[in-house]
């Protein structure tokens, strides 16, 4: 869609800008957006490097003084279930009077990985963030094009009021010429039932165009307060792209739907025993090295490796301990607990609700992309209809036009009144301000396509 220049002042684009970027209402979209940013990068700052320094204990006895001071440092992020820690404990005993002082330093090191077995990989927490993340773009994306279609819409409003007042005080600046034409040449009588009625429409049309004065003043008013920058008329508006596309996939509505889909699925699993299994796998390592001041140093090292297969009512684990100071001394531990069910029932209740939350679930899903499938249909046949009034009104602005030439050639010859010439010329600027009206109509619904399409 092609748009001419008329006389304003400011392009729509510069002027949206502007009202976002003094819009309140924008400004907490983006605080509510860092909020739900913040929140979630908390929630993950366990999985973080840590650093942990303690003083330990610190034993007076009779005759020697004990510390205890260690650090360790984990390493988070690696993987959801991963974890590698590693430190270093130090113990210091000096003696009174002739006791020797000793030291012992121990570093150490351990690393655990949890495996869901194929039964069932809880992405419960994924999923959530997933959601979570996804619904904070969309609140802000969805809220910040809203907020410029009603910047827009607020100055189509501004501008028909405009052509409005234009109408009404050309109608009524005719409709008072005929009056007093018609007393002058006698065809109305003063005082007359016909004077009377003529007074009475054009005491309408006057008020009618002080009230569009003063919408006209309102919106202006209203305009600068919501939006903190004063009104300007627009003199030119881009072109706006109409294409509506559909995605298999569809929108960020549908992909949240189904995501809560998978989520009720996983929260059925869960429950039903699906998440009941479970290995972890686990290894240490300490090498504990002794100095004294009156011997030589000791040194020894020791190490485990474990695993573990637990259930909901069970649990079996095997750990290997091996240490070596001088001497090879390995062990062996089996351990295993099982528990019977006794809350049947109440399991069962639990599983039926998950059940019907997991049938919602699908509905919402099911729902949701019909949702998006009707708009998309929906949308295409309004882009229809709009370019099809759009190139109707660009016909009978064009046959304007050429009446406007016409007229002007006819008037130059003295074969036209300046009355013809002014409601010709008229009649061509409401075209032309219209033109704006429906390009910026356009852009309105071209931010409503993309509204779909988050």
């Amino acid at each position: 869609m092609c748009v001419q220049s008329v006389v304003f002042a400011i392009d729509i684009d510069s002027l949206v800008d502007g009202a976002v970027a003094n819009s309140v209402s924008i400004e907490k979209l983006g605080i509510t957006k860092e909020n739900s940013l913040a929140s979630s990068q908390l929630a993950d700052l366990e999985d973080e490097t840590k650093v942990s320094v303690s003083s330990g204990t610190v034993l007076l006895q009779k005759d020697s003084l004990t510390m205890n001071p260690s650090v360790s440092v984990s390493l988070g992020g690696l993987d959801d279930d991963l974890s590698v820690d590693f430190g270093v404990a130090n113990q210091t005993s000096i003696g009174f009077g002739n006791e020797l002082k000793s030291s012992t330093v121990t570093p150490s090191a351990s690393v655990s990985k949890t495996f869901d077995l194929p039964s069932f990989v809880d992405e419960r927490d994924s999923i959530a963030k997933a959601i979570n993340a996804l619904q904070r773009e969309l609140n802000y994306s969805k809220g910040v094009l809203e907020f410029e279609n009603g910047v827009i819409n607020d100055v189509i409003s501004i501008i028909q009021t405009t052509i409005s007042i234009e109408t009404s005080q050309r109608e009524l600046e005719r409709r008072q010429k005929n009056y007093e034409s018609d007393i002058a040449l006698g065809v109305i009588n003063e005082g007359s039932l016909s004077d009377m009625k003529t007074q009475m429409e054009l005491s309408k049309l006057s008020t009618s165009l002080e009230n569009y004065r003063t919408q006209l003043e309102t919106a202006k008013r209203s305009f600068y307060n919501d939006y903190g920058i004063a009104y300007e008329d627009v003199d030119s508006v881009r072109e706006a792209v109409l294409d509506v596309a559909s995605s298999s996939d569809g929108n960020t509505n549908v992909m949240i739907s189904k995501l809560n889909l998978d989520k009720a699925q996983q929260e059925l699993d869960a429950k039903t025993g699906g998440a009941g299994e479970a290995l972890k796998l686990s290894s240490s390592l300490e090498a504990p090295v002794t100095f004294s001041s009156g011997a030589d140093a000791k040194a020894s090292v020791s190490g485990s490796v474990g695993a573990e297969i637990s259930g909901s009512n069970y649990r079996v684990s095997a750990t290997a301990n091996a240490k070596y100071d001088g001497s090879f001394s390995p062990s062996l531990t089996i351990r295993g607990t099982w528990s019977n069910r006794t809350d049947k029932k109440a399991t069962d209740l639990e599983v039926l609700t998950l059940e019907n939350d997991l049938i919602v679930a699908q509905m919402n899903y099911d729902s949701a992309k019909q949702s998006y499938d009707d708009t998309v249909r929906s949308l295409s046949i309004e882009v229809q209809d709009f370019k099809a009034t759009v190139e109707a009104f660009e016909v009978e602005a064009q046959y304007n036009q050429r009446i406007l030439e016409y007229t002007t050639a006819l008037y130059e010859k003295g074969m036209a009144s300046e009355s013809e010439l002014s409601d010709a010329k008229a009649t061509v600027a409401k075209d032309d301000a219209n033109r704006i009206v429906y390009a910026l109509q356009a852009l309105v619904l071209e931010n409503r396509i993309k509204i779909n399409e988050l």
